[in-house]
């Protein structure tokens, strides 16, 4: 079987590597649009903000990207999270160019429910996917209405949460002095 490929537009990897300059650690889901093997990433949403040890999604936030992809079954995500500069510092350049022993057990047992499951650690040195058949990331020039296919979606995701009563608002990741 062939492996599958993240396309991630250079907008999003910018700000992916952008979460990086935070102090703490972040995690949540790249919705992408599968193509065959191919799963061009399209729009970030972020479910949790936590410290160089853990990071836990927010449950709200996790009930809205499920009903988002039932109601949306032409998206599918990867699943993501850094590993920040200061929490290489404090754990190590291990860290950098490589997945936790947690984040792989954690992966593992979501392939088991989902093969098509991917997962995703940004670092300050490299982007490391986890799937089956080792999955590789291709980074692509913003494809032809990104922006705007990337809007609609954030726009879809703000409106179904206040139909569902979940406030969107003060979730943020401070910046690094």
């Amino acid at each position: 079987m062939m492996s599958q490929i993240v396309a991630l537009p250079k907008t999003l990897e910018n700000t992916l590597d952008a979460l990086i300059a935070v102090n703490q650690e972040s995690n949540g889901v790249i919705w992408t649009k599968r193509k065959g093997r191919i799963n061009v990433c399209t729009s970030i949403f972020m479910t949790g903000i936590g410290d160089d040890s853990h990071v836990e999604a927010n449950e709200e936030r996790i009930r809205l990207v499920n009903v988002f992809l039932e109601k949306n079954p032409q998206y599918c995500f990867v699943k993501f999270h850094t590993h920040t500069y200061a929490t290489i510092q404090k754990h190590g350049e291990y860290y950098a160019e490589h997945f936790s022993t947690g984040d792989i057990q954690g992966y593992q047992e979501q392939l088991q429910h989902n093969p098509d499951f991917l997962a995703m650690v940004v670092t300050p040195v490299k982007k490391l996917l986890y799937g089956r058949d080792n999955p590789e990331l291709v980074v692509i020039a913003d494809p032809k209405n990104f922006l705007q296919e990337s809007a609609i979606i954030d726009l879809s995701v703000r409106i179904m949460a206040r139909f569902l009563n979940i406030n969107l608002d003060n979730f943020s990741a401070k910046k690094k002095k």
